[in-house]
């Protein structure tokens, strides 16, 4: 357990996990990267999340949830509800000329008119930034990673830190042969330190 179930929920950095080990350590920080990501990409999505909420083109009976409010099936208007409103058409109910562009080429977003081009770019550019956001996140991770991997290298001593990769010996080569080459150049003998 963490420091005997005694460290501090909220101030215990992903450094201090890595105490436990790389790999939790590795957990928490890209687990941290990916709130971050998701976060920013959220923030990315809110002119498609305002102009698809502002609408009513599910209709009211599929509206009942936040979520089908924010969906792109929410876009636009429900022509069934909106075809004796349209601009240009007498309402005989409201005894006025009808409000809703049933063009689609304007919609009505925050209490304003607003064309679909420039809506169509909004949500883009959004959804560009939010594309940018995972690339960053992306490349990011594998930094991430590099970094962590460097550390615990020249951290920990593991036996290729101390190994002798040798090419092109002769076939007929033993491993006598090198044994004695190599203690002939270098003291092999094991030390025990006391």
């Amino acid at each position: 357990m963490f420091r005997e179930g005694k460290g501090k929920f909220f101030s215990t950095s992903t450094e201090q996990m890595g105490l436990m080990g790389v790999g939790i350590q590795l957990y928490f920080e890209i687990l941290v990267l990916l709130c971050r990501t998701f976060f920013l990409m959220g923030m990315c999505s809110l002119p498609s999340f305002i102009f698809n909420y502002t609408n009513k083109g599910a209709g009211d009976e599929f509206t009942s949830t936040l979520f089908t409010k924010l969906s792109i099936g929410n876009a636009g208007f429900e022509y069934e509800v909106s075809a004796d409103n349209c601009i240009g058409e007498y309402n005989q109910e409201l005894g006025a000329e009808g409000v809703i562009d049933c063009t689609a080429k304007n919609q009505l977003v925050a209490g304003g008119l607003m064309d679909a081009a420039t809506i169509a770019a909004w949500i883009s550019l959004g959804e560009f930034l939010a594309i940018l956001v995972l690339i960053h996140a992306l490349i990011a991770a594998s930094s991430l990673i590099k970094a962590i991997e460097k550390q615990v290298d020249e951290e920990n001593a593991e036996a290729e830190d101390y190994t002798v990769f040798v090419r092109n010996l002769p076939p007929d080569t033993t491993i006598e042969d090198l044994t004695a080459h190599f203690s002939s150049l270098y003291d092999l003998s094991v030390r025990h330190d006391r």
